[in-house]
C-alpha cells in the first residue's frame, strides 16, 4: 500500500466539524458492536449485516447526526467493528493463552476513514473538499508530495500495459490517458483516432478510480 500523508490547514470551526465526524464514526462503530452483542447465533450477524445496519442507523430519526456522515465512511466504521470481532474469533480458534481480545467499545477515537466518496481534490491538487453533510468544506493540503507527478506516472503505467496488450495503436501520446479510459478510444500525436478493441478487466475507468488504485 502506498500512502501519502498531508497536513490540513483548517479553521477552528472546521476542526470542530472534523471532531464531529470522528465522534459520529465512533458512534457507528460502537452501535454496530452493540448490535452484534445483542444478536443471537441464528441471526448470523456478519460483516455484511453490519454494513446494512449502518443504513438503519442513518435512517433512524433518533440519530440525525448519523446520516450526515458519508455512507462509505459509515461502512468503514462498521468494517473496523467486524475486524475486532473476527480477530477475537481467530484468537479463540488458535487457542491463544490469556485474554482473547474480546471487542470493546471505543471511548476516544482519533480518526474517520473516507474511501472513494465524500471528498474531492481541486484541479491543482492543493485543496481537499469534504462533500458530505457534515459540512467541513474546503481545506488546504500541506505537504511535499506533488500529486500530479504520481498520478501521471501511474496513468502512464496503466496506459502502457493496455497498449502492450492490444498492439494496435502506433505513436501513442501519453497525455491522452484520461480521455482513453473515459471514452474507450485514444488519439496519437497526428490526431488519428483509434478504437480500443480489447479492454482487460481491472483497467481503471476514470480519474476517481485512479486515486483509489494509487492508495492501494
Amino acid at each position: 500500500m502506498l500512502v501519502f500523508e498531508f497536513k490540513l490547514k483548517a479553521s477552528p470551526s472546521q476542526k470542530q466539524l472534523i471532531n464531529d465526524a470522528i465522534r459520529t464514526a465512533q458512534f457507528i462503530r460502537n452501535s454496530c458492536l452493540r448490535y452484534w452483542m445483542d444478536s443471537k447465533k441464528e441471526d448470523r450477524v456478519n460483516r455484511f449485516a453490519l454494513n446494512k445496519y449502518t443504513k438503519v442507523l442513518a435512517d433512524n430519526p433518533d440519530f440525525p447526526w448519523a446520516k450526515q456522515l458519508n455512507s462509505m465512511a459509515r461502512q468503514a466504521a462498521a468494517e473496523r467493528t467486524w475486524f475486532a470481532i473476527s480477530r477475537f474469533f481467530d484468537n479463540c480458534q488458535k487457542g491463544i493463552k490469556g485474554k482473547k481480545g474480546y471487542p470493546s467499545f471505543k471511548k476516544n477515537s482519533r480518526s474517520v476513514e473516507y474511501k472513494t466518496t465524500g471528498w474531492s481534490l481541486s484541479d491543482d491538487r492543493k485543496y481537499l473538499t469534504m462533500t458530505d453533510k457534515i459540512g467541513i468544506g474546503k481545506m488546504k493540503l500541506i505537504g511535499s508530495r506533488d500529486l500530479h507527478f504520481y498520478e501521471q506516472k501511474l496513468m502512464n503505467r496503466v496506459l502502457d500495459w493496455i497498449v502492450m496488450k492490444n498492439k494496435i495503436i502506433p505513436g501513442i501520446d501519453q497525455s491522452y490517458g484520461i480521455t482513453f479510459h473515459a471514452q474507450k478510444y485514444i488519439r496519437n500525436k497526428r490526431s488519428e483516432k483509434f478504437e480500443v478493441l480489447e479492454i482487460q478487466k481491472g483497467v481503471i475507468d476514470n480519474l476517481q478510480d485512479l486515486v483509489v488504485l494509487r492508495k492501494k
